[in-house]
């Protein structure tokens, strides 16, 4: 027998079923006024409702009264926390106002309530994402994937949070598989782009990028990603007109306003490009690498030697600030940190011709510090003791096993070392070459050019515990300096490609030429400095014959290095050989960006004009070539000018091996002194200068006397085999290597 309190409740049941029933329909219709009447009517009924409290918190979240919000939604869960519909809601609330640890603990307990659910799982890893919880996030994306089979979201997700932590393959099958489902979405297209980018595969980027912006123009995501690939192909024209685009469609996207910045900056265009950084640091205080480009970024081309000390101060003070500012003490602030010094470098540093021992010191420290944060099994000073076996291992890691002076310089290293006594690996930290990977493989060598991200090089060198670990030029590419700043053998040296000192604590030996380097010349290292003799390389000498032109007419002097090698204080010098013969011509070779040689160009006109000497009629700027043309180019030089405090190198070699003389002014530091090392094994003191006006009366008397110029080119002929094939510093090689095996 039903009685009649009973009966009460039970009608009180349906009036409070039919206005939240009510209330739902005018929330769909969209209807918030109405359906807040509605649940507060139902509330009135029965305050402890959970249903009424639950729905009430929701009409005033989507109406944009978040304390009401909170309010209603923490009251449902309080009255129900066994709801899996209320819990959720309320974890995606504390999601929505920022508080990540409570929602984290809320979507546990949802997720407890509803096991399979794969909703609740991306959710989760959403939030754990955020607060930089990276593998647990990526253990709950996995999780929505396997239970929710065609969901978009998961890989998606997944694919972004690869993306963050750098690896890329397998960042590039979740879009993929997040493209199968939607293929038109351009969010997927746009980090599906830059993934191809990071992974070399430059044609199918292009081809996405703008496959896809034809179906969605004006899309600034996917505009701001082909600036970036333009960028990276050196298309910085391209770049730079993309990412303008992008930036009139998202105005203060960080983002675009980054990478923008950088272009313009490697435009030479300094000024703009720091102001667009700058407004990126605005629009996100926390973004880390917008932070150290606005600090540390170099022109490469100088006005005169008064900018050049202006910027290295405030070069200086930049990583003043960014040392001061560097947070490492959460996981995604290691992140963001190894991001940063996974793209940008301090490689222009040098190029301002100083001694950088001191801040060398600091940058490297600051990027042994990161990268030790991130893999700290790998610290520096880690007394690592590797397996005994029959023969020591010995690590080549280059970013060059491709066509390039680095590989030209020390490929005999990798080759002739001897593979009775060491087993000798290359592993490509970047871009490489078939032609060069085929000739290192067949010198013995094992090459290993399958470690395409940070993360598969780092376990590769893990699982090698080699006993010697050989960077031939750390400072030129982002992720050699990266793994410069951990250790992977006990002992581990730099090379000579870059020539400065590393300043990093786990680099233990600087490989250089006995020849190259000053009287003083430890005192320039945080390395111990190991002086191999000779040039300490053995160069190929060039299978190429350039027929000579009849060198009786007007001088042609020819100055073959990058521009941005070419210091100011070199210009005035240029100006007075031009000067004192009326038809000589100076050749130049042009930068593959014309906005540096534009900048170039202007710098020496201003100068020439000074000496009353005509840049357009007296200066040749030629295209960049192959290198036949290259070597064609000399044909008719009379000498070779290097440049002073950056000294050519692997251009000074391919000089000397034409028989073209090359006249140098040697600096204080060891790349200042390039072209000195070759001059003196082929014993040719003459032609190396003590001061810039001695230069050119060298250069003027070499060019003015033909009998001592066919004398000189004689004796470089006569000579080179000092240069080429010459294997002196094998031995002190070797045996470096053997002592520390040992």
């Amino acid at each position: 027998m039903v009685t009649l309190t009973q009966l009460s409740l039970h009608n009180e049941q349906i009036k409070l079923d039919a206005l939240i029933d009510k209330g739902l329909d005018r929330q769909k219709a969209g209807d918030l006024v109405t359906a807040e009447k509605l649940f507060r009517s139902a509330l009135s009924l029965k305050p402890d409702s959970a249903d009424a409290n639950h729905f009430l918190g929701l009409v005033y979240y989507s109406s944009g009264k978040v304390a009401e919000a909170e309010k209603f939604l923490s009251r449902a869960f309080e009255i129900f926390p066994k709801s899996p519909d209320i819990t959720a809601n309320f974890a995606l609330f504390l999601a929505s106002k920022g508080d990540v640890t409570g929602s984290i603990a809320v979507f546990k307990k949802a997720i407890q309530l509803r096991p399979n659910d794969p909703q609740l799982f991306n959710d989760l890893g959403v939030q754990l994402r955020s607060h930089g919880m990276l593998e647990e996030a990526e253990k709950y994306f996995r999780l929505a994937i396997k239970f929710g089979k065609g969901h978009f979201n998961p890989w998606y997700n997944l694919g972004n949070l690869l993306l963050s932590k750098g690896e890329f393959c397998g960042a590039l099958e979740a879009y993929k598989k997040a493209m199968s489902i939607c293929p038109n979405n351009p969010d997927v297209a746009v980090n599906l782009g830059i993934v191809l980018v990071h992974l070399g595969s430059y044609k199918e980027a292009q081809s996405l990028l703008e496959n896809t912006l034809r179906n969605i123009p004006g899309h600034a995501g996917l505009l701001n990603n082909l600036g970036i690939l333009h960028r990276r192909r050196g298309e910085l024209i391209k770049a730079q007109e993309c990412l303008e685009k992008a930036l009139g469609i998202s105005p203060n996207q960080p983002d675009v306003l980054y990478n923008l910045g950088q272009t313009l900056c490697a435009n030479n265009n300094i000024v703009s490009g720091r102001k667009h950084l700058r407004l990126a640091v605005d629009s996100n205080p926390h973004f880390t690498k917008a932070f150290w480009g606005l600090h540390l970024t170099l022109p490469l081309i100088y006005n005169c030697e008064d900018q050049i000390i202006e910027e290295r101060e405030r070069w200086k003070a930049g990583l003043g600030e960014v040392v001061g500012n560097i947070r490492l003490n959460t996981q995604a602030e290691i992140q963001n940190a190894l991001e940063t010094i996974s793209e940008l470098t301090n490689f222009l540093l040098p190029y301002q011709g100083r001694e950088d021992l001191e801040i060398q010191k600091i940058y490297g420290n600051l990027i042994s510090r990161i990268a030790t944060a991130a893999f700290p099994q790998h610290t520096p000073s880690a007394n690592l003791k590797p397996p005994k076996r029959q023969k020591p291992i010995v690590v080549f890691a280059s970013s060059h096993f491709r066509r390039h002076t680095v590989f030209n310089l020390f490929s005999a290293w990798i080759m002739e070392l001897p593979k009775a006594e060491f087993e000798v690996h290359a592993l490509s930290i970047g871009q490489h070459n078939k032609k060069e990977v085929n000739k290192l493989k067949a010198a013995g060598v094992v090459v290993h050019t399958d470690c395409i991200t940070l993360k598969s090089q780092i376990m590769r060198l893990s699982k090698l515990e080699p006993d010697v670990l050989i960077y031939t030029d750390i400072g030129m590419d982002p992720l050699t300096q990266v793994l410069a700043g951990l250790r992977f053998a006990p002992l581990q040296c730099a090379a000579w490609g870059h020539p400065v000192t590393s300043g990093m604590p786990g680099i233990d030996s600087f490989l250089s030429s006995e020849l190259m380097e000053p009287p003083k010349g430890d005192n320039h290292y945080s390395e111990a400095l190991v002086r191999l003799p000779g040039l300490s390389i053995n160069f190929e000498r060039p299978d190429v014959q350039v027929e000579k032109i009849s060198a009786h007419g007007a001088p042609v002097f020819f100055c073959s290095q990058s521009l941005f090698k070419i210091s100011p204080v070199q210009d005035r010098f240029f100006a007075e050989l031009l000067a004192d013969f009326s038809k000589a011509k100076l050749r130049f070779i042009e930068h593959d960006n014309v906005h540096i040689t534009r900048a170039f160009v202007s710098r020496l006109t201003s100068v020439f004009k000074k000496y009353q000497v005509s840049f357009a009629d007296r200066v040749e700027m030629c295209p960049r070539t192959s290198r036949r043309g290259f070597f064609e180019l000399h044909s008719d030089t009379t000498l070779v000018l290097d440049s002073f405090r950056w000294s050519g190198g692997n251009t000074n070699l391919e000089a000397l091996a034409l028989g073209v003389p090359v006249v140098t002014l040697p600096g204080s530091l060891m790349r200042g002194r390039h072209a000195l090392g070759m001059l003196t094994a082929l014993d040719l003191p003459d032609l190396v200068a003590n001061s810039g006006d001695n230069w050119v009366e060298i250069a003027i008397a070499l060019a003015k006397d033909h009998s001592w110029r066919t004398n000189i080119r004689w004796q470089i002929v006569q000579r080179s085999q000092k240069l080429f094939g010459c294997n002196l510093w094998f031995d002190d090689l070797r045996a470096h290597l053997r002592a520390q095996t040992n």
